[in-house]
């Protein structure tokens, strides 16, 4: 099952129940490959509506993020 994000994230969605974990076993199997090939994980920051941080710490935030 797949629920769809707010159009302000475009290409964003929600993946759970049996597609989550097939996703799952995927992409472990693809890191072990990427490992015994020597590639080492990354983890980047997630993306977050800017109104998310505009409500916890005022409009002036923008100031500090890419937006």
């Amino acid at each position: 099952m797949e629920l769809y994000i707010d159009a302000r994230c475009k290409g964003t969605r929600i993946i759970c129940g049996d597609t989550a974990k097939q996703r799952r076993r995927l992409l472990n199997q693809l890191i072990d490959i990427a490992e015994k090939s020597g590639f080492e994980e990354i983890e980047l920051p997630s993306i977050e509506p800017e109104e998310t941080y505009i409500n916890k710490a005022g409009r002036e935030i923008l100031q500090q993020m890419y937006t």
